[in-house]
């Protein structure tokens, strides 16, 4: 089977893992089949191929066709997310690996495919064009395969600023020939310039901001509330049975909200 680990996306598996996953194989086969190209090209399932080729057992394919190369790749990390524990240096790994096969993609792209904030993916991709791993300067390519400019994405967490319009300028004054005063001023002129002056209302100052550690504290607060709600449901008896359809619908999630907090942690270092 030839370029048998072109898709290999993942960081390799730990002796520990390995074993586990060998002895599983060893006792049950191989439960999951392997996702091969029209090459047959490996796609997802290198570590249970390998292994059935160590034991000399069968290992079941299922054939993609048609695919792209960032489709394949997409579908590698979207296959190897749903079945991995990463910690953050491994994610971050992660993100580096797809930056580097498709810098061309937006982060947003990366983002969906890695599980991963669009922050995140941005700081990984600063650091891979401080490197020069990455080209710094090719347009982005979203999803409708639409063309942006690299700078676009910078510029999109800048705030918009309005351009200002110049002030229109003043008519130019004519000479005219003096008029006699009675024309100027008359008796309801005086009237009116009899009426008291308004006094103009009292200049009102915007209320000030929230201080900082205040917003902090009432966001921690809310961020408590909603991990008892995560307590009782994980403890409700009803979990265990429904924890995999959990996990199809929302581990992504889940994985998004650790990393978010965690470039908190890192940011108050």
């Amino acid at each position: 089977m030839a370029d048998i680990v072109r898709y290999q996306v993942m960081p390799p598996l730990s002796a520990e893992e390995y074993q586990e996953l060998y002895e599983d194989i060893k006792a049950n086969g191989v439960m999951v089949p392997i996702v091969v190209d029209e090459n047959e090209v490996i796609v997802d399932g290198h570590h249970r191929a390998k292994i059935a080729a160590e034991l000399g057992i069968p290992c079941p394919e299922e054939m993609i066709a048609g695919k792209s190369e960032s489709e394949k790749r997409n579908m590698a990390f979207t296959l190897n997310l749903k079945r991995r524990h990463l910690n953050r240096e491994q994610r971050r790994a992660l993100i580096a690996e797809s930056l580097k096969a498709d810098p061309q993609l937006s982060n947003l792209e990366h983002s969906r495919r890695t599980g991963a904030s669009d922050k995140t993916v941005a700081s990984v991709r600063s650091d891979l064009e401080s490197h020069s791993e990455i080209p710094n300067d090719i347009p982005r390519i979203n999803s409708r395969g639409q063309e942006r400019p690299s700078s676009y994405e910078r510029s999109a967490s800048q705030p918009r600023r309005e351009p200002v319009e110049p002030e229109p300028a003043a008519p130019e004054q004519t000479e005219s020939a003096e008029e006699p005063i009675g024309n100027i001023i008359n008796s309801d002129d005086l009237a009116e310039l009899n009426q008291p002056v308004e006094k103009p209302e009292p200049h009102k100052t915007e209320p000030r901001a929230e201080a900082i550690t205040s917003q902090f504290t009432s966001a921690i607060a809310d961020l408590n509330r909603v991990l008892n709600k995560f307590d009782r449901i994980t403890r409700d008896k009803n979990f265990p049975r429904n924890k995999e359809k959990v996990a199809a619908m929302h581990r992504s999630d889940l994985i998004r909200a650790i990393d978010e907090l965690q470039t908190i942690v890192d940011n108050t270092n």
